[in-house]
């Protein structure tokens, strides 16, 4: 998609609270993440269900290929659950996976798999992960509790994103349960969820990156990651998780210094409100763009936006709920 230069949002003005001021480091300081992987941000497909979101489900393809086009590396995916404990291995079967449910909706409660289950995970060009049913490394804590449709969750997986690389873990598996049935997914059949924004802004944000680190203390709501490749920063990514849903929308101002150049762009993530949910016509926007339901496909044209660089430094404002991705 072609680039506009954004007039339409003034991301040096004036917060309507105290302002934040990050200092860039030239290199990457001793609290940096270790060496991050070419695609950290990966996929959890429940295991009953993956062959319908690779046979079914077009957005699976596209939504998986938008992340690859940011990093230049397939998502890794893996493929597990509780219908894995379940399941039967049946040599003989012609069928990817064979079961029966009372409701659409419901995940079965016994199932059989047969080797095309197996040559269906190897079409993928990415890395594939078969099981690996841990979740959290937690046994007390394999529930779903806090799952949700809307942008704040996208906010949430964004933030979780970087601190959990920061504290160490190479990889994520964001999961998508039953289809038709799942709150938390990033898409369905029928329309996108929330949660991918996150997910788009995330991987947009690490794409071709060695180590981040964190330059606010981690103790509010305001967040600033510095992003580094080469042993020099690249990007630095703004963070405001302020709850909002109607009214007059707080802001929040994030000084930067130890800047270069005259000028710097940046990318911002938005919606019009913290609840904000695609099947309730209210989209995130990346950038500017969305995309598609039914396909993924983005839609509409790509807005950067510009900030001056004075003294080495420059301001940008963040409303409630909102992210910005500064490109150095």
């Amino acid at each position: 998609m072609a680039s506009l230069l954004s007039t339409a949002w003034v991301i040096a003005q004036v917060a309507t609270v105290s302002g934040l001021a990050f200092n860039v480091p030239s290199s990457p300081p001793s609290n940096s993440s270790a060496q991050l992987a070419d695609a950290p941000v990966g996929v959890s497909f429940e295991f009953f269900a993956f062959p319908g979101y690779w046979n079914d489900v077009p957005s699976t393809s596209t939504c998986l290929q938008n992340l690859k086009d940011l990093s230049g590396t397939w998502p890794p995916i893996r493929i597990g659950g509780t219908t894995q404990d379940r399941a039967t291995y049946d040599a003989s079967s012609s069928q990817q996976v064979t079961y029966t449910v009372a409701n659409a909706g419901d995940a079965p409660s016994t199932l059989t798999f047969g080797p095309s289950f197996m040559s269906l995970a190897g079409t993928y060009d990415g890395k594939v992960t078969i099981g690996f049913n841990r979740r959290l490394n937690n046994l007390a804590n394999t529930g779903g509790g806090g799952i949700s449709p809307t942008y704040g969750a996208g906010l949430w997986l964004l933030d979780y994103v970087m601190q959990s690389l920061i504290m160490g873990t190479e990889t994520l598996y964001f999961h998508h349960g039953t289809i038709g049935n799942c709150q938390y997914c990033w898409w369905g059949r029928y329309s996108m969820g929330s949660p991918y924004f996150g997910a788009y802004f995330a991987t947009m944000a690490l794409a071709g990156a060695d180590k981040i680190a964190p330059l606010d203390d981690q103790t509010t709501g305001y967040a600033a990651y510095a992003i580094f490749k080469d042993d020099k920063p690249i990007r630095v990514l703004l963070y405001n998780s302020d709850y909002y849903t109607s009214g007059s929308r707080p802001s929040q101002s994030f000084t930067l210094s130890g800047l270069s150049g005259s000028t710097v762009s940046a990318k911002r993530l938005t919606a019009a409100a913290s609840t904000s949910r695609v099947d309730a016509g209210q989209s995130p926007t990346v950038a500017g763009q969305t995309f598609e339901n039914g396909s993924c496909k983005i839609q509409g044209q790509s807005t950067v936006e510009s900030a001056t660089v004075s003294g080495g430094k420059a301001t940008f404002t963040l409303q409630a709920s909102e992210a910005l991705l500064v490109l150095l």
